[in-house]
């Protein structure tokens, strides 16, 4: 799924709130998740966003429906593939991924700020 932060979901909610991080990894582990990637974008009719397991991690609980993730369990998921220890917990909420070994804040703030700061960044 490709959010656009001007439209749908972010232009109704402008003042999301975000940080962003960077993990560092082998080669080989960046590698690994940009080929599960690459091939559920290939596939992606088959898979969802899991809106009933965001609702009920916040009691949490988790469902794990097939083919199916919010964000900080896509993310999760991803890392566990690629073999990147982690200790995150069942369930995954984002905050959790602050505390990771080697893990570095990137950005902290408005999430449309952000894109415009790494919009800018890649010109």
């Amino acid at each position: 799924m490709h959010e656009q932060i001007n439209q749908g979901t972010f232009k109704r909610f402008y003042k999301t709130m975000s940080a962003v991080y960077a993990l560092k990894i082998r080669d080989e582990q960046y590698q690994k998740i940009r080929s599960i990637i690459e091939k559920m974008e290939e596939e992606k009719e088959r898979y969802k966003f899991n809106i009933i397991g965001l609702i009920v991690v916040a009691f949490h609980k988790k469902i794990k429906i097939k083919n199916s993730f919010y964000c900080a369990e896509f993310v999760k998921y991803l890392l566990k593939e690629a073999k990147v220890e982690t200790n995150l917990p069942e369930p995954v909420k984002p905050q959790d991924f602050k505390n990771l070994e080697n893990i570095q804040e990137i950005y902290t703030g408005k999430l449309k700020e952000y894109a415009r700061i790494n919009f800018i960044c890649i010109l």
